[in-house]
């Protein structure tokens, strides 16, 4: 799903998301129109989850399963989003 789809469904406004993430207006908007919430910071990542009541993994979605890390924050976040998978 989409970062966009999400926030849809919780009823937020950008405006909202964002001043509960704790970043501003447009970068929310950049990260939802990338949907590459795996490019922020893990903290970002996981209020982003939090603000949408969902889980990290499912707020990141596909972009994780394409995103390479680059930097050892990167890593670690992959990690933990991958520790979140459940197996149904």
């Amino acid at each position: 799903m989409s970062l966009k789809y999400l926030r849809m469904q919780s009823g937020k406004s950008l405006a909202q998301v964002a001043a509960e993430v704790g970043v501003s207006k447009q970068r929310y908007c950049a990260i939802e129109k990338r949907d590459r919430i795996t490019a922020t910071s893990e903290f970002t990542a996981r209020q982003i989850a939090k603000s949408l009541g969902v889980n990290l993994f499912a707020a990141c979605d596909e972009s994780v399963l394409k995103f390479k890390p680059q930097t050892e924050e990167e890593k670690a976040l992959l990690v933990e989003l991958v520790k979140g998978i459940e197996v149904a």
